[in-house]
C-alpha cells in the first residue's frame, strides 16, 4: 500500500531526508506528514470498499525512543491504527 519514511526519500534521496531530518526538521516533519496523511487517505478509502487487510510499514529505527527519526515522525502514524471501516 505505501510506505511513510521509505516515499519520503524517494522523493528526496535517502541522505538528504537524513540530512533534513538533523539540520531541517521542520521540514522533514511537514514532508513525512504529509506522507502519512496520504497513506492514511488511501487507507481508509479502502477500508471504506471493503478491503479486510492493508499493508503498510517502514524501518524507521524507532525501537530506540532517543532514535531522531522518532522525535521527527512523532506518533502520526499510530492513529492509521484506527479501523476506518465505520467511518
Amino acid at each position: 500500500m505505501g510506505f511513510v519514511f521509505e516515499s519520503s526519500w524517494y522523493l528526496r534521496s535517502q541522505e538528504q531526508l537524513l540530512m533534513d531530518i538533523h539540520i531541517h526538521p521542520e521540514f522533514a516533519a511537514r514532508l513525512l506528514d504529509r506522507m502519512t496523511e496520504d497513506l492514511e487517505y488511501k487507507a481508509v478509502r479502502l477500508a471504506q470498499m471493503g478491503v479486510d487487510v492493508l499493508n503498510c510499514g517502514d524501518d524507521m529505527g524507532t525501537s530506540d525512543n532517543s532514535s531522531c527519526v522518532r522525535r521527527c515522525c512523532g506518533s502520526g502514524a499510530v492513529e492509521m491504527g484506527t479501523d476506518h471501516r465505520r467511518r
